[in-house]
């Protein structure tokens, strides 16, 4: 058998009969004529072997390569031809030492090749995997060279065929499904192999996020009320304000409402601010407030009291008193206003030439009465009665 303590470069002939052994020689080359003597490679000791054959042809031949994988007892059987071989035997811990083995022999008949083990898996068939990631599990096999899933839950992944690796289409959640099972394939020239796996999802914890304020940081209220402004936040417990003009305002902490303490006077102060701010779980976060007093007209608005339809007779010059409530001055526009005059203190609209019925006998326009609470304004007429002459 290997010397595993030799580290020697030498050529072996594999003999003739039942022998497994190698013989060392002098010479690198041996021609073997026997066509019914069958060539055997044995390897009974515990290490692991890896043998690459590399065919002995000519220069003007491509190179044919074989690369094989042998376990302790396994018998190599070689083909007829000229080979080369270059044997490195390694122990199971991996801390080994080794031989170098370089062999030319030739062999005249065909004979059987060799058939390795099947595929043996070294994954465990129960993974935990954390929620939120398509990262899954990578199947690894001895001696296979393609992997497949079928079965269960393996339309919700993807494989790596070359590779084993096994990703989620869609990123698990815990709370939707926490379990999956699948049937790994693992395929070799020894044969195929399958095993159940079972992917157990965990629950990963979501750190809560700082609140986020939703509500405009700028308002404008009108005077004379007492609501101000609802602030709101995500993820947030708590409200509170401070700084500048917190102080002329109550606020909700639990609502996030925020009151005037007194009715607020655009004349006295029209601008407030201050700090809003919204505690949760995730934290503290701040947000400066701006509220804008808007003027409110605190006069009564004007209105008419006088007939909108008035008649006079032909050729005189008075058409029509406007009066109203809570106004400080008249005036006309529009329509036949081009015809008549108007006192804007006393609203007594007259025209600027006698009247004639033949003439004109309707005249039509706008009256606006003006206060400290607005303007209104009304459509008049007057109609031209005909004086029996």
């Amino acid at each position: 058998m290997f010397d595993l303590n030799k580290s020697i470069l030498e050529d072996f002939e594999i003999t003739q009969g039942d022998s497994t052994d190698p013989v060392f020689l002098t010479s690198g080359y041996n021609e073997i004529l026997d066509s019914d003597w069958i060539c055997t490679l044995s390897i009974t000791d515990t290490a692991r072997t890896t043998i690459t054959m590399q065919r002995n042809v000519p220069k003007t031949v491509d190179s044919k390569y074989f690369n094989l994988m042998l376990l302790p007892s396994e018998t190599i059987q070689i083909n007829p031809g000229t080979y080369k071989f270059n044997v490195e035997v390694k122990n199971n811990s991996l801390n080994f030492c080794r031989e170098i083995i370089n062999c030319y022999m030739k062999v005249s008949q065909n004979l059987v090749t060799v058939i390795p083990p099947a595929p043996v898996f070294t994954t465990p068939n129960v993974i935990d995997v954390p929620e939120n990631q398509v990262s899954c599990v990578t199947l690894e096999a001895s001696d296979a060279q393609i992997y497949s899933i079928s079965g269960g839950d393996s339309d919700s992944f993807n494989i790596n065929e070359n590779t084993g690796e096994v990703t989620f289409k869609v990123a698990p959640n815990y709370e939707v499904k926490n379990l999956y099972t699948f049937v790994g394939t693992a395929q070799g020239l020894g044969g195929t192999t399958n095993q159940s796996f079972i992917v157990n999802i965990t629950d990963v914890a979501v750190e809560p996020s700082a609140p986020v304020f939703i509500t405009p940081n700028t308002v404008s209220v009108p005077e004379n009320q007492y609501n101000a402004i609802m602030v709101q936040a995500t993820d947030t417990m708590l409200y509170s304000i401070s700084g500048t003009d917190a102080s002329d305002f109550n606020i909700d902490s639990t609502t996030g409402n925020i009151r005037f303490n007194q009715k607020p006077d655009y004349e006295t102060k029209n601008m407030y601010q201050f700090i809003a701010s919204a505690s949760g779980p995730g934290g503290v976060t701040n947000e400066i407030i701006t509220i804008n007093i808007t003027d409110v007209n605190e006069y009564p608005a004007p209105y008419f009291t006088m007939y909108n339809v008035v008649n006079v007779e032909e050729g005189g010059y008075e058409a029509i008193r406007l009066t109203a409530q809570n106004a400080t001055s008249f005036s006309i526009s529009g329509g036949d206003s081009i015809y008549l005059n108007v006192n804007p203190s006393d609203g007594v609209v007259m025209f600027k030439q006698p009247t004639d019925y033949e003439t004109k006998n309707v005249y039509n326009f706008t009256a606006t009465c003006t206060g400290l609470g607005g303007s209104v304004s009304k459509p008049v007429t007057v109609n031209i009665l005909d004086k029996i002459e």
